[in-house]
Parts: C-alpha cells; sequence; structure tokens
C-alpha cells in the first residue's frame, strides 16, 4: 500500500469523525435552540402577549381577524360634530363609511381593548367628542378601562381623563429620532411643558424607545413599529431588541402590523 492510499484512507477516517462530531454538536445546539425557543414563548405568553396590540385596525373586517388573537387593536377616528358621531377614518385617506359605534358594535369578543387615536381633537370638540364616547360605553356596556384615547394635543386630552378614561400625549410625528441634536432639545422642552396636562401615557414610534427611556424614564409609553423603518442587521436582531423593549415594565403597549386578509384603511 503506497503512502497516497493510506494518506486517503486516513483522510477519509479523520473526515467520518469530524462529521460524526460536527452532527453531535449541531444536534445539541439545535436542542439548546429549541429548548430557547420554549422558553421564549412560556415568557412571551406570561409577559408580553397582552401587550402586543394590531396598528391601523380600521375596518370591521380587520376586527374579526385580530380582535380573537390579540388584546387590542388600533383604530384611526374623526370627530364629525355635525353628526355628533366618530367616523373610523385616517387622513388623508377618506372615510370608511364606518362609524366607531358600529365598529364595537360588531366585535363579540368583549374582552378587547380600543387604542382610539382621535385626529382632529381641538377646543371645538373635546366636548361633544366626550360625550359621545360616555354614551357608546353606556350603550354597549363597555367598561372605560377598555380605551385609550391618543392625540398630540394634551391640553384638550384633559376632559377624558377628567371623565376617567386613559389617554396618551402623542409625542412627534415622525418621531423624535428624526431630529438633529439641537432639533430635539427644543422638542423635549415643548413636550415637557406640555406635560403640566397628566396623561396616563406618552406615546411615540418604536424607534424613539432609547429617548423616552432617557429623558422620560417613570412615564408610562406606548409605542408603535412600522414595516421598513427599523433598521437592523437581521430579523434576529430585530426581534431580541424588540423583546428587550417589551420587557420594560414601563411600556404598556407595542403596536405591530399584523398579517390579514383584510386591507388595511
Amino acid at each position: 500500500m503506497n503512502k497516497r492510499r493510506i494518506f486517503i484512507i486516513l483522510f477519509l477516517i479523520v473526515l467520518s469523525i469530524v462529521i460524526y462530531a460536527s452532527n453531535i454538536y449541531i444536534h445539541r445546539k439545535l436542542d439548546r435552540i429549541i429548548a430557547s425557543g420554549e422558553l421564549i414563548q412560556k415568557y412571551y405568553e406570561k409577559v408580553i402577549k397582552d401587550k402586543i396590540w394590531v396598528h391601523r385596525v380600521n375596518s370591521i373586517e380587520r376586527l374579526k381577524e385580530t380582535a380573537p388573537l390579540y388584546s387590542g387593536v388600533e383604530v384611526d377616528i374623526l370627530y364629525i360634530p355635525e353628526k355628533a358621531n366618530f367616523d373610523v377614518s385616517h387622513p388623508p385617506a377618506g372615510s370608511t363609511g364606518v362609524t366607531l359605534y358600529n365598529f364595537i358594535k360588531s366585535n363579540p369578543n368583549k374582552s378587547t381593548h380600543y387604542w382610539l387615536d382621535l385626529k382632529n381633537l381641538d377646543s371645538t370638540v373635546s366636548a361633544g367628542a366626550l360625550s359621545r364616547l360616555l354614551s357608546i360605553c353606556k350603550d354597549l356596556s363597555i367598561n372605560k378601562d377598555f380605551f385609550i384615547i391618543e392625540s398630540d394635543n394634551p391640553k384638550e386630552l384633559k376632559v377624558f381623563s377628567d371623565s376617567g378614561f386613559k389617554t396618551s400625549y402623542y409625542l412627534h410625528y415622525p418621531g423624535l429620532y428624526t431630529l438633529s441634536e439641537a432639533e430635539l432639545l427644543t422638542q423635549l422642552s415643548i413636550i415637557k411643558g406640555n406635560m403640566k396636562y397628566y396623561t396616563t401615557y406618552i406615546s411615540s414610534p418604536f424607534h424613539d424607545y432609547e429617548i423616552l427611556k432617557q429623558y422620560f424614564p417613570e412615564k408610562e409609553k406606548l409605542l408603535w413599529m412600522a414595516e421598513s423603518k427599523l433598521k437592523f442587521r437581521d430579523e434576529l436582531q430585530k426581534s431580541l431588541y424588540a423583546l428587550k423593549v417589551a420587557s420594560d415594565p414601563k411600556v404598556k403597549v407595542i403596536l405591530y402590523w399584523a398579517e390579514m386578509k383584510a386591507e388595511i384603511l
């Protein structure tokens, strides 16, 4: 047997050992990954699940899909004084033709929470909007605790807070993270001035989390995620960061875009 044949045989033996050892290593790794996944799932079910709500559920069809699966939904609304009613609508898109009353009434799941993004709250509509929302709660036998009213006008949110509703001050569009350092300091000064009007929460894009944590550490927060705006190297990094944010006890809700059959309105 020449040296070449001996070398080939030894090489194949070593290669077989390496492949065998690698398979054992890979299987052990997979077992650990699976076990970790199970732990994450259990953690999600116990700690995070109730914090995950669905963004822009502006139709009865989308509500029917999401309500059985999630704790809450975000709905964009306008108060129409001439009709003394709320219209489910996300400007500049037109009206969906659905009132908030009929939207909520269509949902057989009585445990659903509603984040109401009130797009046109000002001093001319605040009293009428409050009166109508109170009548919806009474007529549909829904506790005020199932609602969060959000607006960028914290002064006018006061009437809702004083009436027992949870409220949220929408801080900035498109997000504090988009500002220069000088612009950020100016905006933070405005926000802090507006905080003389009490709201239960502050709300902002998910990418503002670190800013909110730094400047408003004690304030409870509502966040939302948009499909393409998070800049991460990969999905794993994104998921781990989202898990970290959701684990913060000061973060009460994270909105995300759920894939559904019904179109987004």
